[in-house]
């Protein structure tokens, strides 16, 4: 896994407690975000800075896990000029925060088809 409990922890997020339970919410939320990113989770050569941005999103998708199951709170989440409102209709099952960090790093991968 790209991201240990104690680097979880170390983190600041919060539901870390129960070890067994925080391991399958990360082992999850990395399998999320690497999809989020186009496998940038299991790139071999992945730079320093990008590295501790998958971390910092694996660790947001996994606090939602933690915290909320599947669906994440309503609320809004504001960084600067970006904002994010998170609909209570439980459609979406990704994190405001990993999608925030993810934008921001520019790790967040969107499927352009050729014609």
């Amino acid at each position: 896994m790209l991201l240990s409990i104690d680097e979880y922890n170390a983190l600041g997020f919060e539901g870390g407690e129960d070890a067994e339970t925080c391991e399958k919410a990360l082992a999850r939320a990395e399998r999320m975000v690497d999809l989020l990113t186009d496998g940038k989770c299991s790139a071999e050569n992945t730079p320093e800075k990008a590295l501790n941005d998958l971390k910092q999103a694996i660790a947001a998708q996994a606090e939602m896990y933690l915290l909320y199951g599947a669906q994440p709170a309503a609320g809004k989440t504001v960084i600067g000029d970006f904002s994010y409102t998170a609909e209570g209709d439980g459609i979406s099952a990704v994190s405001p925060l990993t999608m925030t960090i993810l934008k921001l790093a520019g790790l967040y991968y969107r499927c352009v088809s050729g014609r």
